[in-house]
């Protein structure tokens, strides 16, 4: 079996070509869409976690101060990989020698990946220490208290 009978996916030259052939028209639109719907997740939530560090008179919207870490790390995600990705697409809409080799869109997608599992992982602590603290408290409201 040679190289050019396997799939174009499969083949060295889709992946690590100098000059990557451009997009088909859906799956560019598509792409465009996945990076404006990353930079729009990452702005709502800065937007969010803004409004919510605050007292907005109208609006109820409170976290915990983890919680709006949290949500600013998934503005740094959301605007950082929207970002990098629609650069990523315009480097091969305008055939950049090197920079438009279809290896970066799969380096972005893999830090993708492990960006999105850590921000999983990171919930999932918080979540615990959420729970941890609400069992302290209950714990604590019954023991006797200093007079001070």
């Amino acid at each position: 079996m040679t190289w050019n009978e396997l799939p174009p996916a499969l083949q060295p030259h889709f992946w690590f070509g100098l000059q990557a052939t451009p997009f088909t028209p859906w799956i560019g639109r598509t792409i465009l869409i996945i990076m404006l719907a990353l930079v729009l997740m990452g702005v709502v939530t800065y937007v969010l976690s803004a409004l919510a560090s605050r007292h907005v008179q109208g609006l109820d919207v409170t976290f915990p101060k983890l919680k709006r870490r949290w949500l600013r790390s998934i503005y740094g995600f959301g605007f950082t990989m929207g970002i990098f990705g629609w650069l990523l697409h315009w480097f091969t809409a305008q055939g950049i020698p090197v920079l438009s080799m279809r290896f970066w869109f799969f380096v972005w997608f893999v830090v993708c990946v492990i960006w999105i599992r850590w921000l999983v992982k990171d919930y999932r602590r918080i979540l615990q220490q959420e729970s941890a603290q609400s069992e302290r408290a209950s714990y604590e409201k019954w023991l006797p208290r200093s007079k001070r």
